[in-house]
């Protein structure tokens, strides 16, 4: 792929579109665990993010700086 002009631009084209996608879920994840009916307390919320995005899950316990970059998200 490296080295081949053709092969790099689908793969930033294909490498774009699926960030896009990520950071939009992300968005609504953060919009739906805020809203007033469907309220997710911050731990909680922590922990399903890190399980959907985090390289490797959430595994153990999470350190704090997890929830407060969480926290200066939301």
């Amino acid at each position: 792929i490296f080295g081949v002009p053709v092969r790099e631009q689908k793969l930033m084209s294909v490498l774009r579109r699926t960030c896009s996608v990520v950071r939009n879920t992300f968005r609504e994840d953060i919009r739906d665990s805020i809203n007033p009916g469907d309220f997710t307390p911050l731990d909680r919320f922590t922990y399903a993010m890190a399980s959907k995005y985090k390289l490797g899950g959430a595994v153990g316990d999470l350190s704090d700086l997890f929830s407060t970059h969480a926290a200066l998200l939301v």
